[in-house]
């Protein structure tokens, strides 16, 4: 807390804190076990505040995580303290330094989180802030996610996912330009030869989430994900939360086609694509609401396939209209 009373410190809190703990389907909440923040000092001024607030919090111990990042800028530190369920528990923190970057961010003086009421002034991700960022989550390998930890994968396309469902035309605006941002402040703190680029990065996201579904007696998950998949319900899921494998397929067809048209973002104005994306949630929306037996709404929707798509004819006609929606936009952006 005297942390992030610090306005010298300049904090950038993400939006996690706030909205996307309680944007679960169905009203449930979901909680996150790690905090990540973005400051503009360095490395050396956090790891002073760190000792700070180690001293001055007798219930926290706080320690830094030794592991070597690839970006020389990033900084992690556990948080333990003792569980009102008993025993010792902690909180991931992790540093994002030397932020020297603009992107969309929104002032909150007071808020209540997890019902606790925070008086001070807290800096955060808009949503199309947060849907930028955690979109470069997704490059595995690249600036995203480590090979070895696609557990991972799921959770952040439940929550760009989520968040593009609520999403107003000014969030998809502020997200597409948030990925540009973001990503060229990532290439350049990020170690690697040869350099990671934008567009590599776009590349490899689009690979990921392309390699997470099949086209085959209607759209599957692929059998990795399905593991990762059930892990992840296991674990950040209410057991009242209604969220299906074929909810997250969807998930999965949304964030590949904000891939795709963040790849247009050279071809196409962004009142354009900020109005192709509207058009498709739209889209998406009324058919979610359509009854999963209406022929005639399915047979409209497959009268017009792309050509990419018109040899999966036989493998789509059973498909979930939302995925027949999603799948056509994505190879007709």
């Amino acid at each position: 807390i005297d942390l992030l009373r610090d306005p010298a410190m300049n904090l950038e809190i993400d939006h996690q804190l706030f909205d996307v703990f309680f944007a679960s389907r169905g009203g449930v909440s979901r909680l996150s076990s790690d905090i990540d923040l973005m400051v503009h000092g360095g490395v050396s001024d956090v790891a002073a505040a760190m000792e700070m607030v180690d001293e001055k919090s007798p219930d926290l111990k706080i320690s830094p995580v030794t592991r070597v990042h690839s970006m020389s800028n990033l900084r992690s530190y556990v948080a333990k303290y003792d569980s009102v369920l008993g025993g010792e528990d902690y909180v991931s923190v992790d540093f994002m330094c030397e932020l020297d970057v603009k992107f969309p961010t929104k002032t909150v003086t007071e808020t209540n989180l997890f019902g606790q009421d925070i008086s001070h002034r807290a800096s955060i991700l808009t949503r199309g802030g947060l849907i930028g960022d955690k979109l470069t989550s997704l490059a595995l390998g690249g600036i995203g996610i480590s090979p070895m930890r696609q557990a991972a994968i799921p959770k952040q396309i439940h929550d760009v996912g989520t968040q593009l469902r609520m999403s107003s035309e000014q969030d998809i605006s502020e997200a597409l330009g948030a990925f540009d941002v973001l990503t060229e402040f990532k290439v350049r703190k990020y170690t690697h030869d040869p350099p990671y680029t934008v567009d590599g990065t776009l590349k490899i996201i689009k690979e990921t989430l392309r390699a997470l579904f099949k086209i085959d007696m209607g759209i599957r998950l692929a059998a990795t994900q399905e593991g990762r998949f059930g892990s992840f319900a296991g674990t950040y899921l209410s057991r009242r939360e209604q969220y299906e494998k074929s909810d997250h397929i969807t998930d999965v067809l949304l964030v590949l086609f904000m891939a795709v048209i963040v790849g247009k973002r050279s071809e196409s104005t962004k009142s354009h694509l900020v109005d192709r994306v509207t058009q498709v949630l739209k889209e998406v929306s009324g058919v979610s609401s359509v009854g999963a037996r209406d022929v005639a709404a399915r047979k409209s929707v497959l009268s017009d396939l792309p050509d990419g798509l018109k040899q999966h004819y036989k493998s789509l006609r059973g498909s979930k209209l939302e995925h027949l929606v999603l799948l056509k936009a994505i190879h007709d952006p």
